[in-house]
């Protein structure tokens, strides 16, 4: 069980009953070994449980980088883009035929643009699709993990409750 446990053997007290032992002292000890067996079990289960928040809070960190990582060029981009579209001018009817294919060529070469980072806004989008799941899972171990320290710890506050809260709240907030 992984302790010093106490039994007979450790107290030094044979078969032949001549303890110097009181019976009900023994029984005790017995129960005193038993709780501590419990204790032992559910604090090893609690360990686990943290280890596993701290595996899986270190792989939402890793894809929020990810995540971070692939929208810094994007969100760029869109503000340069938003920064040009704002700067068209907008061509009269009666405008000249050269203005209006120089006016085409540049929406042409936007268009073309847009499509070769449309790309990245798939792989953008499979990386958030990816935290998201991350986040989920991690969700599910802090509700597992919450259900466990109330079934150990019976007083466990609403002031505190709320301090263990969901992960999705807070990276929405």
């Amino acid at each position: 069980d992984g302790g010093a446990g106490l039994n007979n053997g450790s107290l030094g007290l044979g078969s032949s009953g001549s303890s110097a032992i009181p019976e009900e002292k023994l029984l005790d000890v017995r129960r005193l070994e038993q709780t501590m067996h419990c204790v032992q079990t559910r604090w090893g289960r609690v360990r686990v449980q943290i280890e596993e928040r701290v595996a899986y809070l270190s792989e939402c960190v890793e894809a929020l980088s990810e995540f971070k990582g692939k929208s810094k060029p994007l969100s760029k981009w869109l503000v340069g883009l938003q920064t040009r579209c704002k700067s068209q001018t907008v061509l009269s009817p009666r405008a000249d035929v050269q203005e209006q294919r120089a006016v085409a060529d540049r929406v042409r070469a936007l268009f073309d643009e847009m499509i070769q980072v449309k790309q990245d806004m798939d792989v953008l989008n499979k990386a958030g699709a990816k935290m998201i799941n991350v986040v989920k899972r991690y969700d599910e171990a802090t509700e597992s993990f919450r259900a466990e320290m109330e079934t150990i710890h019976s007083t466990f506050e609403k002031s505190k409750r709320a301090r263990v809260q969901s992960c999705v709240d807070l990276i929405i907030s």
